[in-house]
């Protein structure tokens, strides 16, 4: 199951006791996990996989009760001193307009959410797996780098994230995403699918959501000492890597 913080209380939440991340130690910020104790949240639309965090959104399937009710809020929000009948008024004649059905507008509206999206919200890649070579090759530099152990619970509580494992699937059978209909169960179709050739990364994700534009600075969260369970260096690391 996936897990949001925002929806249920710390004792509820079911996470793994141990996850790890793999990293490269020729790279001078994936040493920050033992430099400064922080593990970085990345932009979503960073990832190889053109799919993964990007997911078509179906605007297809948007019915005018959606379109009309996102109108609503809209004006309810951005226009406070409008009365409920000029609200209602408003919105029905946005819908008339029909805007939500011309595929140019709609193009906006998909960058603008995207932009939004990719701005705000930070996912942290981690595994269950910490002995697969696939993965030591791939996100370690073949041996070059580094496997760290983490506490989830603890991220999940002193950072405040939501959490969940990979569902991966077939390139002809991706999920559907209706926009505006439910943004929290949106945001983790995305976050929480990815194409099924991936399923060998064993991938076990959290996320971190902004109020704002989060920076480089922003994502590269501090982690408590604590969390830090278990590191395992790979066998190509170098002498003086392996003293710090």
């Amino acid at each position: 199951d996936n897990f949001y913080i925002n929806e249920t209380t710390l004792d509820k939440v079911i996470l793994p006791p141990i996850l790890y991340r793999y990293r490269d130690a020729s790279k001078h910020h994936d040493l920050n996990i033992f430099k400064e104790g922080r593990l970085f949240f990345s932009f979503p639309h960073k990832f190889e996989d053109t799919y993964d965090c990007n997911i078509p959104l179906h605007y297809d399937l948007i019915t005018d009760d959606v379109i009309y009710n996102q109108y609503h809020t809209f004006y309810q929000r951005r226009f406070p001193l409008l009365n409920s009948e000029e609200i209602i008024a408003k919105a029905k004649a946005e819908v008339a307009k029909g805007r939500m059905r011309d595929n140019e507008h709609l193009k906006k509206v998909d960058k603008e959410f995207r932009e939004t999206f990719n701005s705000q919200v930070g996912v942290m890649c981690l595994t269950w797996d910490n002995q697969d070579i696939d993965i030591w090759n791939k996100y370690s530099n073949k041996l070059n780098g580094f496997c760290v152990g983490i506490e989830p619970k603890q991220i999940y509580s002193e950072v405040g994230c939501g959490s969940g494992k990979m569902n991966y699937y077939k390139e002809e059978a991706p999920p559907v995403i209706i926009p505006f209909t439910n943004p929290l169960l949106q945001y983790h179709t995305l976050i929480f699918n990815k194409l099924i050739n991936y399923e060998w990364e064993k991938e076990y994700r959290m996320y971190k959501v902004w109020d704002s534009i989060a920076d480089k600075e922003d994502r590269n969260v501090k982690i408590p000492p604590t969390a830090f369970l278990e590191l395992i260096i790979g066998e190509n690391v170098p002498t003086n890597i392996k003293a710090l």
